[in-house]
C-alpha cells in the first residue's frame, strides 16, 4: 500500500491493481457528483420547505460552485507537497461531514454554510482524482483511465439525482443528503483499501501555476470547459420545471429523465476515452460539443407545441444526445490539457477544476436569470448557445498548417 504505482510496471499486480485504484477514483467522483447533482432535482422541494423562490434556491448551487472555483487554485498550491492519498481521504471525509450537517441543520443560512464547506472538499477532490487516475494508468491508456475516473461523476446522475428525488418525494430532502453522506463513506473505504500512497509530483508555486496560462490554447480549452459546464447547468438546474411543460411526466416520473441523462453521460464518457486514444482528442471534443448544443436547442423548440406523448419521446431522445455529447467532451478535455502543456501537465489540469466550477456557477446563474426575466422555454436555447461558444473556443486550439510545418520538417 505504501509503494507508488507508476506507469511501465510489469507483472500481474501492475496489470490489475492500478485499475482498481482508477475505479476507486470513479467512486470518489460518484461521491462528489451525488453531492452536486442531487441538488437540481431537489430544488423545488427545498424551495418549498425553506420558503424561498426557486431561482433563489438555485443560488445555493451557484454558491457551491463559485466557492470551489475560487478555492481550487489556492488549495492546489497550499497542499502541493501533500500525499495524494491523504488529500483524497480528507476531501471525501469533508463531503461526508457536510452532508450529515445538511441532514440535521435547520434553515437556509445553515444550508448555505454547508455548501461552502462542501465546496472546499470538492475543490480538492476534483483535480486530485483525475491526476491520480492518470498516474495509475498503464502506458498508452491515460485517456481511458481519466475517462473512467470521470465516469463516476456522470454516473451520479444515474443514481444520485433520480434516487434523491424519489427519496425526497417519500421522506424529504434531508434524508436524501443523509444518503449522500453514506456514499462518501463508501468512497473512503475504497481509498483506504485500493489507492496506494502517491507522493505529489506537482511541487508548483502559485507563480508556476499561473505561468501555464501563458499558453493561449490552454486558456481556450479551460474557457471551453467553463462554457460547456455552464451549458449543462443552465438546463440541469431547472430541468424539473422544463419537464413539467414539455412532457406528460408527473413529479416522480421526472426522476427517470435524470437517470436517462446520467446513463447517456456515462456512455459518452466511456466511448470518449476509447475514441480519443484512436482518433485524437480534438475530433471527439468538437463533435461532442456540437451534438450537445444542437440537442439542447431542440428542447426549446419543443415549447412551440403542447405537451404530448410525441414531445415526451422527443425530450428523452434529446436528453440522451445531450448527455453523450456533453460528457464525451468533459472526459477528454483533461487529456487535451496534458497534450497542450507537456512540460507542466499537473498545473494545466489543476486549472480544470476552477474552470469546471466557474462554469457550474455561471450556468446556475444564467438559468436563474433566464427563469426570472424570460421564461422556462428559453433555457434550452441558452444552454445550447453555451456549447456552441465552447466549440468555438476548442476550434481556436486547432493547430494551423504554419504551426505544424516546422515540426514536420524537423521530424
Amino acid at each position: 500500500m505504501a509503494s507508488v504505482v507508476t506507469q511501465g510496471q510489469t507483472g500481474d499486480d501492475a496489470g490489475f491493481r492500478p485499475w482498481l485504484g482508477v475505479i476507486v477514483m470513479a467512486v470518489a467522483g460518484f461521491s462528489m457528483g451525488s453531492d452536486l447533482y442531487m441538488l437540481p432535482a431537489l430544488l423545488p422541494s427545498l424551495s418549498a420547505e425553506l420558503k424561498i423562490p426557486l431561482f433563489a434556491a438555485g443560488r445555493m448551487l451557484t454558491l457551491y460552485a463559485a466557492m470551489s472555483a475560487v478555492a481550487a487554485p489556492i488549495l492546489v498550491v497550499l497542499f502541493r507537497a501533500a500525499n495524494r492519498r491523504t488529500l483524497l481521504l480528507g476531501s471525501v471525509a469533508a463531503l461526508a461531514a457536510t452532508n450529515v450537517l445538511v441532514a440535521v441543520m435547520p434553515g437556509s443560512s445553515w444550508f448555505a454554510a454547508t455548501r461552502v464547506m462542501a465546496a472546499l472538499g470538492g475543490a480538492i477532490l476534483s483535480p486530485i482524482r483525475t491526476a491520480t487516475a492518470g498516474a495509475l494508468a498503464p502506458p498508452g491508456k491515460r485517456a481511458r483511465a481519466i475517462a473512467i475516473a470521470t465516469i463516476g461523476q456522470s454516473a451520479a446522475l444515474v443514481v444520485g439525482a433520480p434516487l434523491g428525488l424519489a427519496v425526497t418525494v417519500g421522506y424529504g430532502w434531508r434524508i436524501a443528503f443523509a444518503g449522500a453522506a453514506g456514499v462518501s463513506l463508501v468512497a473512503l473505504l475504497g481509498i483506504l483499501a485500493f489507492v496506494p500512497s502517491l507522493p505529489s509530483s506537482a511541487r508548483t508555486t502559485m507563480g508556476e501555476q499561473v505561468a501555464v496560462l501563458k499558453s493561449g490554447k490552454v486558456v481556450l480549452t479551460l474557457l471551453a470547459n467553463a462554457a460547456s459546464l455552464a451549458g449543462i447547468f443552465v438546463l440541469l438546474t431547472f430541468l424539473r420545471p422544463v419537464l413539467e411543460h414539455v412532457t406528460t411526466f408527473k413529479v416522480t416520473a421526472a426522476s427517470a429523465v435524470f437517470a436517462v441523462y446520467g446513463i447517456a453521460g456515462t456512455a459518452g464518457n466511456a466511448m470518449a476515452g476509447w475514441a480519443a486514444d484512436r482518433m485524437g482528442s480534438l475530433r471527439v471534443m468538437i463533435g461532442g460539443l456540437l451534438l450537445a448544443g444542437l440537442s439542447l436547442s431542440g428542447i426549446s423548440v419543443l415549447f412551440l407545441w403542447p405537451a404530448s406523448a410525441v414531445s415526451t419521446a422527443a425530450v428523452l431522445l434529446l436528453v440522451v444526445l445531450w448527455g453523450v455529447g456533453a460528457w464525451a467532451f468533459y472526459a477528454i478535455q483533461f487529456n487535451r490539457l496534458v497534450e497542450l502543456a507537456p512540460k507542466a501537465p499537473a498545473a494545466a489540469v489543476s486549472w480544470a477544476s476552477p474552470a469546471t466550477f466557474a462554469g457550474v456557477s455561471l450556468g446556475a446563474t444564467l438559468g436563474g436569470i433566464t427563469l426570472q426575466y424570460a421564461s422556462v422555454a428559453w433555457l434550452g436555447g441558452v444552454a445550447g448557445a453555451c456549447f456552441f461558444v465552447a466549440a468555438a473556443f476548442i476550434l481556436g486550439t486547432v493547430p494551423r498548417a504554419a504551426d505544424t510545418r516546422p515540426a514536420a520538417a524537423a521530424s
